[in-house]
């Protein structure tokens, strides 16, 4: 099936975002990321995350590794290494302030820390965590906040991704324009869902995140969703 599949005349949505994740886990890329999410996933320690300051530079070149096992290409050198995780100590302390919230849940406006709505705090840890090292890393900084800090908040992006939705690459774009794009399209769909096919809320997101075996958030499930329309180009209608 594969980048050749068609877009169905008439699909909604919903269709398309589970048709999205079926399409990446059969293609040979989305498998590979999807073995590398999990492996990292498995070997992420919690508590440390949960408490940013006992971070060791082995926490900061996993997370480097499984980043370039998506293509992400960040120098793996000692001294960037540490750099960078002292860009996550400083950064993600303010971000496990939404370690509660879901990209369907989240509040963007609201006033979370010192003044900082949670748009501009994530805009300024991004930043933070994408300027830590030798280049500006936005792509593997986004995959990072998925895999590292919050699964079911952060979406992933690349330059495929950024470019369809016409949107820049630094930490304003990420959390004022693109995340709420994307909470906007993971709503559209999970009301689809309840009324298409009569399903409470909690169910119509388990059709999606239990759509695939390792059972993925709903924001890795909109990467999908993302890779197959983008990369494959898989909805031509």
């Amino acid at each position: 099936m594969g980048a050749s599949w068609h877009r169905m005349i008439g699909a909604m949505l919903y269709e398309d975002i589970r048709q999205g994740c079926d399409l990446y886990h059969e293609n040979e890329d989305g498998r590979s990321y999807d073995r590398a999410y999990r492996d990292y996933l498995n070997d992420r320690d919690p508590a440390r995350w949960n408490s940013p300051s006992s971070l060791e530079f082995r926490d900061a070149d996993r997370l480097i590794y499984f980043c370039n096992q998506w293509k992400c290409h960040m120098p793996s050198q000692s001294v960037n290494v540490i750099n960078v995780l002292d860009g996550l100590k400083k950064a993600v302390p303010a971000l496990n302030l939404l370690r509660k919230d879901t990209l369907l849940d989240v509040e963007f406006n609201e006033i979370i820390c010192d003044g900082l709505s949670v748009s501009q705090l994530i805009a300024k840890s991004f930043n933070g965590i994408a300027l830590s090292g030798r280049r500006d890393e936005s792509v593997a900084t986004s995959k990072m906040l998925n895999a590292a800090v919050n699964r079911n908040l952060f979406v992933m992006w690349d330059g495929t991704i950024r470019g369809n939705y016409n949107v820049g690459r630094d930490g304003y774009e990420y959390a004022h324009i693109f995340l709420p794009q994307m909470q906007e399209l993971a709503r559209q769909a999970v009301n689809e869902a309840m009324q298409a096919e009569s399903l409470s809320r909690s169910e119509a997101i388990k059709s999606f995140t239990e759509r695939c075996e390792n059972k993925n958030s709903l924001a890795k499930i909109i990467d999908e969703y993302n890779f197959a329309k983008f990369t494959l180009r898989a909805f031509t209608s």
